[in-house]
C-alpha cells in the first residue's frame, strides 16, 4: 500500500466508522466493567488484582487455543512461524551473524 492510500483509508474510517465495532466495543466495556465491579474494591492493589485478570484470560486463552492448533496440525504451526520469521528478515543470533560490523 502506498501512503496516500494509506491515509485515504484512515479518513474515511473516522469519517463512517464500522458499523460492527459498536458490537465489540459494548462487549468489551462489559468486560472490563465486570472486572472493575468484582474486583476492585477502591484500593490500586485490587485495581492491579482486576487489571491482570482481565489481561491474563484473553492471553491464556489464546495460548490454549494455539496449543490446541499446534496439537492437531503438528509441526506446521511452527514451520509457517519460522517461515514467517525468515521472510521478515529475523535471526536467531543476530549480534553473532557475520553481517554486524561489531563482531568482524
Amino acid at each position: 500500500m502506498n501512503l496516500l492510500s494509506l491515509i485515504a483509508a484512515l479518513l474515511l474510517e473516522q469519517i463512517q466508522s464500522l458499523a460492527s465495532r459498536k458490537y465489540l466495543s459494548g462487549w468489551l466495556s462489559s468486560y472490563a466493567h465486570f472486572f472493575q465491579h468484582y474486583f476492585n474494591a477502591g484500593q490500586r492493589g485490587h485495581g492491579k488484582i482486576a487489571w491482570l485478570l482481565a489481561a491474563l484470560l484473553p492471553l491464556c486463552g489464546t495460548a490454549a487455543l494455539h496449543g490446541l492448533v499446534a496439537a492437531m496440525l503438528g509441526s506446521g504451526v511452527n514451520c509457517v512461524c519460522c517461515a514467517t520469521r525468515r521472510a521478515a528478515g529475523w535471526r536467531r543470533h543476530s549480534m553473532r551473524s557475520p553481517n554486524n560490523p561489531a563482531w568482524a
